[in-house]
């Protein structure tokens, strides 16, 4: 296995998972592994599977050139609930996977509770060991930015991770339904200015326009 793959899933505590499964498939246990480190949040969101609405053309497009480690190395889908930037990152996370890629998803409000957490006195895990198995994953999927309450605290670790990943050239997706305005106001200048970056190629941001698959309604904005 790959030091990297084999770093990232020590730090999240998959390094107890055989290396061989009883079938003595080596290449399923080590697709199992990848998939459990993934977190992805349902069992069978691909492209292939995301039905197309108007408004939704070029984040399917900038999803796929993502997946295929094309194009910006940070991907920012907007739009409002029911708008499908969950199922996009989820079938970004598949098709990185079914590449034989390292690649893991959170929401975002419980990354931030797994970092809390390690603030207790009987945690087992420190906040730095949370933060560094994000860090280490090749391609990092935030799904929900703005879901949970922006203190200031919030919008400091939101921040790094995202800094870092512009700064070192990571690859990002990250989801959200607010607006530059919206991220400036709740987060700071620096958050959306590099979430919106519009002048280096780092970013692409695509907003979605179509409206809620299950209500058929458009959120205001």
């Amino acid at each position: 296995m790959h030091s990297a793959v084999q770093e990232a899933l020590r730090v999240r505590g998959l390094h107890g998972v055989p290396s061989r499964c009883t079938c003595n498939d080596p290449q399923e246990s080590r697709a199992d592994k990848l998939l459990r480190y993934a977190n992805l949040p349902h069992g069978s969101r691909t492209f292939d599977g995301f039905t197309q609405r108007e408004g939704t053309e070029e984040a399917l497009q900038a999803a796929r050139a993502f997946a295929q480690g094309d194009g910006s190395h940070i991907l920012v889908l907007v739009g409002g609930v029911g708008s499908g930037k969950t199922f996009l990152l989820e079938a970004i996370g598949r098709e990185v996977l079914a590449r034989n890629g390292l690649v893991k998803y959170q929401y975002v409000p419980t990354l931030l509770e797994e970092i809390r957490q390690t603030y207790h006195d009987d945690s087992g895990e420190s906040a730095l060991e949370v933060m560094e198995a994000y860090r280490r994953s090749p391609v990092l999927l935030l799904d929900d930015l703005g879901a949970e309450n922006p203190t200031p605290w919030v919008a400091e670790q939101v921040t790094t991770l995202v800094d870092e990943r512009y700064r070192a050239g990571g690859r990002l997706a990250v989801a959200t339904n607010l607006t530059y305005g919206d991220v400036d106001r709740l987060y700071g200048p620096r958050l959306a200015s590099r979430l919106w970056d519009a002048a280096t190629g780092l970013v692409r941001n695509v907003t979605m326009t179509c409206p809620d698959f299950r209500t058929g309604q458009v959120p205001a904005r």
